[in-house]
């Protein structure tokens, strides 16, 4: 009898308890969130981050990239966000520092090759985007952000 009890109370008491919670974040954005992320067992702070930066909120990108390389130093994917994120931010000597981690911890990858000639590009070094883009290119033919990017820096024009 007490059992019985306690399930027709607890039932609908969590269910009315949830309701708040599903208008949270609508099925789009989940959806979104789960595309845009590669690695599935990524740090809450990086997939904040990477939201954040989607959503063009730079400063909260910055914070929650922050967190995520203070707790994992190793997590290149973090340290290419928060570069992509002092770019934005404009702070280009915070954005070297960060694309140099990346540099150490993975080598000279396509992604880091794209962001920093992109970096190279916002600041109107154009010889740097053109060397940086050039060689994204040949690690990853054909990718249309490294196409689009290395057309811009070739045209001489900024970002």
């Amino acid at each position: 009898m007490t059992v019985n009890f306690m399930r027709s109370f607890l039932a609908p008491l969590v269910i009315l308890l949830a309701l708040p919670l599903a208008g949270c974040q609508t099925l789009k954005e989940s959806a979104d969130l789960v595309l845009e992320t590669s690695r599935m067992d990524q740090p809450t702070d990086a997939l904040t981050g990477k939201a954040q930066f989607r959503e063009g909120n730079f400063g909260l990108a910055e914070e929650a990239f922050r967190r995520a390389v203070e707790k994992d130093p190793g997590d290149a994917e973090s340290w290419l966000g928060l570069g992509a994120t002092h770019d934005q931010l404009r702070r280009f000597d915070l954005a070297d520092r960060d694309y140099a981690q990346v540099e150490r911890l993975s080598g000279r990858t396509a992604a880091l090759l794209n962001n920093r000639g992109f970096s190279y590009l916002m600041r109107g070094n154009f010889p740097k985007a053109r060397a940086d883009l050039g060689a994204a290119r040949a690690l990853d033919p054909g990718n249309p952000d490294i196409e689009s990017n290395l057309a811009a820096a070739i045209r001489g024009r900024r970002i």
